[in-house]
Parts: structure tokens; sequence; C-alpha cells
């Protein structure tokens, strides 16, 4: 256990990992339904030493070349976030093709064993490029049939995508072409990272539940 991120405080004894399990049944009991297909895929890396891979979620455009979106999700939220789900509906809708990926905190990345502690951007942002450019070899077959990129991300997901569009413009041979938008970024990380659990644990009992993830946490 890190002394830099306390686990959630004596909430019916809960921790972060439960924490976050019970925030994905609240997001998604409340945002879950799409019409879109996506399909949920793992990315091979050699940063989990266990599962299948990292997860993702993808679109694939109608077109065989098509723009493509990626999504970065905020704390907690796996491959699916019920935060980004209008903009995984609306890209797809507008022929993109899209890459959602599962937040570092997420309990299936955890539960992995990442070789990193949680909330290194220095090994979260180049790791992104990686498997970005293996989805893209490997289900929207190869660069040729991207006809640019678009990075977003709420909240954790804004943060990071700031640090993956900077390793991407050093790259020499740039991916994201289009706009980056972050929605609801931390102000200061460091703090954030510090008060997470204490905020998760406030929003449960005003909720009246033993902990969730509730509109009251969106935005950290």
């Amino acid at each position: 256990e890190s002394t830099f991120i306390p686990q959630v405080g004596k909430v019916a004894g809960d921790h972060r990992y439960s924490t976050a399990l019970f925030g994905l049944a609240h997001e998604m009991n409340k945002y879950g339904t799409l019409k879109t297909s996506f399909q949920k895929i793992y990315v091979t890396t050699t940063k989990l030493k266990k599962g299948s891979g990292y997860p993702a979620q993808i679109h694939k455009s109608t077109n065989a070349k098509a723009p493509l979106a990626i999504l970065l999700n905020p704390l907690y939220s796996d491959e699916f976030s019920g935060q980004l789900n209008r903009q995984m509906d609306f890209f797809a809708k507008k022929g993109y093709h899209v890459i959602a990926f599962a937040n570092p905190w997420s309990p299936e990345v955890i539960a992995n064993a990442p070789t990193w502690f949680p909330g290194d951007l220095w090994v979260e942002a180049p790791l992104h490029l990686e498997m970005i450019n293996k989805v893209i070899n490997d289900k929207f077959g190869g660069r040729q049939n991207i006809s640019g990129a678009v990075l977003a991300g709420v909240s954790y997901g804004a943060f990071m995508s700031a640090v993956v569009k900077a390793y991407d413009q050093q790259s020499g041979n740039p991916l994201i072409t289009g706009p980056t938008l972050m929605m609801s970024p931390p102000i200061d990380m460091i703090n954030s990272l510090k008060v997470i659990d204490a905020q998760v644990a406030s929003v449960s009992y005003s909720d009246g539940i033993t902990c969730a993830l509730g509109d009251g946490f969106y935005g950290i």
C-alpha cells in the first residue's frame, strides 16, 4: 500500500478497489444503454503481469478508411465509461473508428498486476501510444486506413490526454492531427490524488449507500 494515495476511510470496510467496482456498477446502471455496437478487446502489453492484456473498447467504421477517435476514461472507469458514452456514440455515428481504453485505476487493470504504480503518467502515456498503434494495425488495417485522429479524455483521462498528445507530437510521426478535448481535468493532480478517497466516502455518505462514484464525484 502507498501512503501517498490512502485507502478509502472506514466506509463499511471498503477500500479503493471495491469502491471502483461499486462505482462501475453505479455508472453502468445510470448510463449503460448504447445503441451503437462496441467490441471489447485486450491489447497485449508486457506492462501487465496477469490477464490477457489491457482492456479496451473499439468501434470499426463501415468505411475502411476513416478518422479515428481515441477516448481516455476517467478515474476507476473500465473501457466502457458512462461519462464518455455520448462521445463514443457521437464519433461512431459520425463514421469514426473509435478506441476507448480502461483507466489505469480500473479494477480490471489493477487485478492484472500493472508493473507500474497507477498514476505514473510518464509510463501510462507512452504505453497508450503503443497500444493505439497496435489496435490500428491489428483491427483497422494499419495507418493507411486512418484519416487523421482526435483525442478526448474526461477527468483523469483529460489530464493524461495532454501527456499522450505531447509524446505523440515528439514521436516524429504524430498520429493525433486533430483537436485534443480535455473535459473536467484535475486542476492540481497531486492534491487531487490525495483527496480522491475522502471524496468517494463523502459521496457515499450523502447518497446513503456504501460507496459510489456518484455525480458529486465526477470532474475530480
